[in-house]
């Protein structure tokens, strides 16, 4: 688990949505574009989440470890969070292989 910092707060993301949210946020800052995605995450008692993150190629994003007493979420059985993440692997796919969302 990793805690996402954005702005003035922290939520926490699975490992696999973190490090796919870098990807597509690397994508987007190269190609000078912005975009919004909607993610799986946890609230602080563990429980499934949605967030909405704005990307800009101007504002950064910060992952930290999160602590071994971190609630855990899978989202591999949750079907919204598992479409939520191929959607951003999708974009990230299509803007490094075109340049286009």
């Amino acid at each position: 688990m990793k805690h996402l910092i954005y702005g003035l707060t922290s939520t926490l993301l699975t490992d696999d949505v973190a490090y796919g949210l870098l990807e597509y946020a690397a994508a987007l800052a190269q190609a000078q574009l912005t975009d919004h995605v909607e993610l799986p995450a946890s609230d602080d008692d563990g429980a499934p989440t949605t967030v909405v993150l704005l990307l800009t190629p101007n504002l950064p994003i910060l992952l930290r470890e999160a602590p071994d007493t971190a609630p855990e979420v899978d989202f591999t059985d949750d079907a919204e969070g598992a479409r939520m993440l191929d959607e951003l692997k999708r974009r990230t796919h299509a803007l490094q292989t075109t340049g286009t969302r």
